[in-house]
């Protein structure tokens, strides 16, 4: 098999196969240098294990039965220690804490070199190098377990380039992460695959954030490679794929650029709207409310501030703190009149006049059964 240059990946007729389950079956897989690959599937078929065969992890760390030809940056994986592999394949795993074994982010970037063996001036360059393609050159100083999700995952990123390896793969990047953690990470990932020409294989549950970005789309299922090609393409004629996937990939065909509407000026978005709904909008057109007259026998019943030729502080016409009770009961899900105290008798004679609670029980229990 003809070996691609460093940054390529060769893969053909795969098979790996764990002790209690067959992983990939068959799997033939082309990458060319500098490509944006995005690999996608249902859970179990076989990503995690095709980005750890392809990095050496597996058989050397994880046993299994691997056959085929494999080829990743000029090297296979399966011969060449895990340290060697390091330098031309770079491996991003799930989970960013357990990537991350130092005490802040420039030590843990130049981690890496530094068990290299290279001088200092070697070992400080490539953590520039690292930082500023990440995006973190900003958390130099920070401890590594202070920071967020995105910012952990970023750190790992900038410790495997600076191993300086002509390709990338993640697995799952953006599992644990929120929306604008998945933004920095996309952005992240576009700037280095555009700026660096590195070759970048991302392999993701998530499609939708890399669709617009990535050259080609793979997916797997049950261990084959059941569709391969541009993203809109092979989610529009692969019955494999689910449907949720093609929307979002026909509407994103390629990177979005900036929106003319968020630059255009107020008067042309005016100009844009159409008669209808410029009269639900414009406050113009809002008719004016008229309530109709109180009589007067409700004007003398209510206090100065609350009739409507005065003027009150909290507008034409004050709510009753009645109605207000009420509404807040039925905000919290229970009865409005629940929320009023139990009436108190009016007098002393009345008060006096009826026994105390223990008293009244008292004399229930020394009654006959009888006269109950």
């Amino acid at each position: 098999m003809a070996t691609l240059p460093e940054n390529g990946i060769e893969v053909r007729a795969l098979h790996v196969r764990y002790p209690e389950a067959h992983a990939l079956r068959g799997v033939d897989l082309s990458v060319a240098p500098g490509s944006f690959l995005l690999i996608g599937g249902p859970s179990g078929g076989g990503k995690s294990t095709l980005a750890q065969t392809l990095m050496g992890l597996i058989p050397q760390m994880t046993p299994a039965e691997v056959r085929g030809q494999l080829s990743v940056g000029g090297l296979d994986p399966r011969q060449q220690p895990v340290a060697q592999m390091a330098t031309r394949v770079g491996l991003v795993l799930q989970n960013p804490a357990t990537q991350l074994f130092n005490g802040t982010v420039e030590e843990e970037v130049a981690f890496g070199p530094r068990n290299l063996g290279l001088p200092p001036e070697e070992i400080a360059t490539r953590v520039e190098y690292g930082l500023e393609a990440a995006g973190c050159a900003h958390l130099r100083h920070r401890p590594v377990r202070r920071l967020s999700g995105g910012e952990q995952q970023r750190v790992v990123i900038a410790a495997v380039l600076a191993m300086r390896p002509a390709i990338l793969i993640l697995d799952e990047p953006t599992a644990n992460l929120d929306a604008e953690g998945v933004g920095r990470i996309v952005q992240t990932l576009v700037r280095l695959h555009r700026r660096f020409q590195i070759t970048i294989v991302v392999v993701e549950h998530r499609l939708d954030p890399f669709l617009p970005h990535a050259d080609r789309l793979v997916w797997l299922a049950e261990g084959r490679v059941v569709a391969d090609g541009p993203p809109a393409e092979t989610l529009a004629i692969s019955s494999s794929v689910p449907r949720r996937f093609i929307a979002s990939a026909v509407a994103n065909p390629s990177p979005r650029s900036p929106s003319r509407s968020k630059r255009a000026t107020m008067s042309e978005r005016e100009r844009a709207l159409s008669p209808k709904l410029k009269a639900r909008v414009s406050p113009k057109a809002r008719p004016a409310i008229s309530r109709p007259a109180a009589s007067p026998s409700r004007e003398r019943g209510k206090g100065p501030s609350q009739r409507s030729g005065s003027p009150s502080r909290s507008g034409p016409r004050a709510t009753p703190v009645r109605t207000k009770i009420q509404n807040r009961g039925r905000r919290r899900g229970r009865s409005p009149w629940r929320l009023h105290a139990r009436p108190k008798a009016s007098s002393r004679s009345a008060r006096a006049t009826s026994p105390p609670p223990s008293r009244r029980r008292l004399e229930r229990i020394a009654q006959p059964v009888n006269s109950r």
